[in-house]
């Protein structure tokens, strides 16, 4: 094993390559066996992985650092990940064996789900394909599992598994890693609940798409959504960590049905939403299905965006779904429309001198609203400057002047704590939290 590396290493030193880090740190369990990819950022189904088959039933370490290693040559020779945002021009750095460990595992080793969103073609009866828990325990005894390790489920509906609660307290027992499970909220776990209430490291994401009954019908095909609505309000009684997830297109995007789903996340006590958009049409605005995703689809996602910080309900609104012209008209609108609007004359710091923050401030900064300064409580970063502008301790804040009016925009992460501080240490400041992912 190690001589595969080496050799491997050999072979590469000092050339330019095409890299991608996910690569050599994903496991993505699909039905059809063992993908080394998780990413969809051409608004297709990757390419990169070369699906290892599950009839491979000793997939070792060493099977798996075949696979990498093959994968990693084949984009070289461009028959793989072509256009995908990921891929990095740059200059061959040796792989190690901490490099090569799994940060990342994705369970969808099943299809069907208990829902029928218009907009997901599959029509699967429910069906789990194998056990990738018994390969994952393999490569853990070789020590091939990351410290830093993160589990997300998807596929079908992972509450439809009969061994779903084995899965959860593979992560949450054994590694204590974070974890996402997207469920559509039909069936209501008390093994989901108590993961949520004992472990800051779970997160649940529920897709809604509705703020009517009427329209969650049109969507979902089925009439599920105050039960879906109940299942919210009540992971949310003992955890922030439920991310509500709103897919935009031309059957949701009137601003009253984004005002009723708003109301619906303060009555059940959300406190954060993720903005997405529906995938066919926003990347292929030319085929011809029953919905479309246009100018007004454009609108009602910055319309959203800013209903949500002006009720300070956490914002997460991920780039990688959505082509760069169309993710740029959106923030474009946000700003100009409606941001400005929002905050205007007020002062403005961006808490989290971090990638998020400094995306945020470059995005301010070329509508010309630049933030004043960061902050951050980071003792690393304070006191110093990006394109100028200085980050600021907590206390350095608290004896600074204050305008007539003032904002904090919270742009990282994991901002529960944060966005505590904040309000508790200054009350009488305006506090937000939009990360753009």
């Amino acid at each position: 094993m190690q001589n595969q590396i080496i050799e491997f290493n050999r072979k590469w030193k000092g050339k330019e390559i095409y890299n991608c880090e996910i690569i050599k740190s994903t496991l993505n369990f699909v039905p059809e066996g063992i993908a080394l990819c998780c990413s969809s950022t051409t608004g297709k189904f990757p390419l990169a992985h070369s699906i290892i088959s599950i009839d491979d039933l000793f997939f070792d370490k060493s099977y798996y650092i075949n696979a990498i290693i093959q994968v990693f040559e084949s984009i070289q020779n461009g028959t793989k990940c072509k256009g995908c945002k990921k891929l990095e021009k740059t200059i061959f750095k040796e792989w190690d064996e901490e490099q090569i460990k799994i940060r990342n595992i994705n369970w969808n080793h099943f299809k069907g789900c208990n829902s029928h969103c218009v907009y997901c073609n599959e029509t699967t009866r429910f069906k789990k394909y194998y056990e990738p828990i018994e390969i994952i325990n393999q490569l853990d005894e070789e020590g091939l599992l990351s410290s830093s390790l993160s589990i997300a489920f998807g596929g079908g509906e992972p509450t439809l598994l009969d061994n779903l609660e084995q899965y959860i307290k593979f992560g949450l027992t054994k590694h204590c890693c974070e974890q996402v499970l997207n469920t559509s909220g039909l069936l209501k776990k008390d093994f989901i609940k108590n993961a949520l209430l004992e472990n800051d490291n779970f997160w649940v994401q529920i897709s809604v798409d509705s703020g009517t009954p009427e329209t969650y019908l049109k969507v979902k095909k089925q009439s599920g959504f105050h039960a879906v609505w109940n299942t919210i309000k009540e992971y949310c009684s003992v955890s922030k960590h439920v991310l509500i997830k709103y897919i935009v297109f031309s059957y949701n995007s009137d601003k009253s049905e984004i005002d009723a789903f708003i109301q619906q996340c303060n009555t059940s006590g959300v406190r954060n939403v993720c903005v997405s958009a529906e995938m066919m049409t926003i990347w292929n605005p030319e085929q011809t299905l029953a919905w479309n995703y246009g100018d007004k689809e454009l609108d009602a996602t910055a319309y959203m965006i800013w209903k949500l910080v002006e009720t300070n309900i956490a914002v997460f609104f991920p780039s990688g779904i959505y082509p760069s012209e169309k993710y740029k008209i959106i923030l474009n609108i946000f700003v100009e429309k409606y941001l400005r609007i929002g905050i205007h004359d007020c002062a403005i710091c961006i808490w989290g001198m971090g990638t998020y923050g400094k995306q945020l401030f470059d995005i301010l900064a070329e509508y010309g609203m630049a933030p004043e300064y960061f902050g951050d409580n980071d003792v690393k970063k304070q006191g110093t400057k990006y394109r100028e502008h200085i980050c600021l301790s907590l206390e350095q804040i608290k004896s600074k002047p204050k305008h007539n009016r003032f904002c904090i925009i919270v742009a990282i992460s994991h901002y529960e704590e944060v966005f505590s501080q904040l309000k508790q240490e200054l009350p009488n400041t305006d506090v937000k939290v939009l990360v753009l992912l």
